[in-house]
């Protein structure tokens, strides 16, 4: 498949105390100009074997001002009860 897609740049990040050096919390961050749109293209492949269901695929996002694709990786297994 293909398209138009979008990608929002957020990382994640700890709040570390130094004198004991333990996790006060976790926080989030949003990359000041991270929000990137470009054409995407999709491929997927869905396959049973017996009471097994695998499901695989990736889909990239072409970025005009990046050289390199943004590219997702899924896969999962289901199992049929």
């Amino acid at each position: 498949g293909g398209g138009v897609g979008k990608y929002q740049d957020i990382k994640e990040f700890n709040i570390i105390n130094t004198s004991d050096n333990t996790t006060q919390s976790t926080e989030y961050a949003r990359k000041e100009n991270g929000l990137n749109s470009g054409i995407e293209a999709e491929g997927g492949i869905f396959l049973r074997l017996g009471s097994l269901t695998f499901k695989g695929g990736a889909s990239s996002l072409f970025i005009q001002s990046q050289s390199t694709p943004f590219i997702d990786y899924h896969l999962s297994v289901g199992i049929k009860l």
